[in-house]
């Protein structure tokens, strides 16, 4: 049986979904990375890191701050006006307004602001990896989603075909050519095809199941094929086979070095910055500190139940003074906290710079793998195709053998199984080339949705 044989009947499936609600791979990947929950937590955690940068940017700027007070005494005071004790009630009110700016703090604000800026760089390409790891597990989910969908196509086919043989069967103990132990066997074999399409069944609802939670689809019934609402477009995973198998190595393989600019290793490199960052700020802490304020400051006082006092506006101006200050922090001794902040900084950015480079050899040997099994498929391809080919021809000549009397229905239905384990084979074998060949283009920094 041909190649463009096998795959007919999934391709009819494609072509009876024309005009109806489609769901090609590429869109899929898109809801994905836009509902995917995993995706908005990371959202959110940009947004803060975005605003912590925010936060940096005012730390540059200088702080205002007013106030207002006010009380009422019953019984001993000390008059303001006279500074002597008094026994009568008195209400009092202050208002003052003061701004101050740090000249110099060991250059902490500026590490503190590239900090937050690395941080914010750090995130970005942490959800673009978050997105690019979840556009590949739908990816492969939808890969197993046409695997589980040609397995029952086929094991209904072959059902199909137990059943025709059945018929025959019946037909030739009819005419005295075969015993009724014939037809038993066939019978049997026919309800273990029934049980098989019935698992086979239950398996593609479950791959449905783990591509709709891959996706972040809600809600029961609205990912299902058994209710028509979803309809598989697999065109690009049963197109033509890669250049490699025609003899041409795809242009991807051409340069195998790992892509330096992926957003894994993006994301490592960046902690590496925060971290030498946060080393940088934490030396500020040995540095004295100066900085520089003003105000303005005034008060009223008025003595109850006594009359002729002082207006407020006259005693807002009389009252109101001003002031400027400076001020010089030393750090002289601190109970060693600032030596044990440094240490266990610059110990972050060595655990920072180990990370990144471990990350970068997982990256390669990810890479490395996923070409190895490339060529395994490759080769499981070919060997499989004229395994599949041969195991066709051996079902005719059974299947002709048992018309004339050669050969038993043991004969043709172990035939049969030969030839289903050759196509799902075949299948399976072409789905994992298209998710492994995905995976080098992704590492060679081609990003697997746009």
């Amino acid at each position: 049986m041909t190649k463009r044989k096998l795959f007919l009947p999934l391709l009819m499936c494609a072509s009876a979904a024309a005009g109806q609600d489609v769901w090609t791979v590429e869109r899929c990947m898109q809801y994905a990375v836009e509902h995917n929950h995993s995706v908005r937590i990371q959202e959110l955690s940009l947004d803060n890191q975005r605003a912590e940068r925010l936060g940096a940017v005012g730390a540059f700027l200088p702080s205002a701050s007013g106030s207002l007070s006010g009380q009422y005494n019953f019984g001993r005071a000390i008059d303001p006006e006279t500074n002597t004790y008094t026994n009568v009630s008195t209400f009092y009110s202050g208002y003052g307004l003061s701004a101050s700016l740090p000249v110099f703090d060991g250059l902490r604000r500026l590490h503190d602001f590239r900090t937050a800026r690395a941080n914010e760089l750090m995130g970005r390409s942490q959800l673009v990896a978050e997105r690019h790891r979840i556009a590949l597990r739908v990816y492969e989910s939808y890969a197993d989603v046409l695997y589980c969908r040609g397995a029952v196509e086929m094991m209904r086919q072959k059902a199909d075909q137990s059943r025709s043989l059945l018929r025959q069967t019946e037909v030739m103990r009819e005419v005295g050519k075969k015993a009724e132990a014939d037809v038993a066997q066939v019978r049997a074999q026919l309800a273990a095809d029934e049980l098989e399409l019935t698992r086979q069944q239950n398996q593609l609802d479950q791959a449905m199941l783990r591509l709709r939670e891959d996706m972040g689809l809600e809600g029961d019934g609205q990912f299902s094929e058994k209710n028509g609402q979803l309809i598989i477009e697999d065109g690009q995973f049963l197109a033509e086979d890669s250049a490699a198998r025609r003899g041409n190595e795809p242009s991807y393989m051409l340069h195998s070095q790992l892509n330096p600019s992926l957003p894994e290793l993006e994301a490592a490199r960046r902690a590496v910055d925060v971290a030498q960052h946060n080393y940088r700020a934490a030396r500020s802490g040995l540095m004295p500190q100066l900085s520089l304020g003003a105000g303005i400051s005034t008060t009223y006082y008025k003595t109850l139940h006594t009359p002729g006092a002082t207006p407020f506006g006259q005693q807002f101006r009389q009252n109101a003074g001003e002031y400027v200050y400076a001020s010089l922090s030393i750090p002289i001794f601190d109970r060693l906290r600032n030596i044990t902040t440094l240490r266990r900084r610059r110990n972050d950015v060595l655990i920072a710079r180990e990370r990144f480079y471990e990350k970068q050899q997982e990256l390669r040997r990810l890479q490395h793998e996923t070409e190895l099994e490339r060529r395994a498929c490759l080769s499981e391809l070919e060997q499989t195709a004229r395994r599949l080919e041969a195991d066709s021809l051996a079902l005719s000549l059974a299947q002709r053998q048992y018309e004339v009397g050669l050969s038993t229905p043991l004969d043709v239905q172990t035939r049969a199984a030969q030839l289903l384990e050759s196509r799902a084979r075949m299948l399976r074998s072409r789905l994992t080339l298209r998710i492994k060949e995905k995976l080098l283009r992704y590492y060679q920094g081609e990003p697997p949705i746009e």
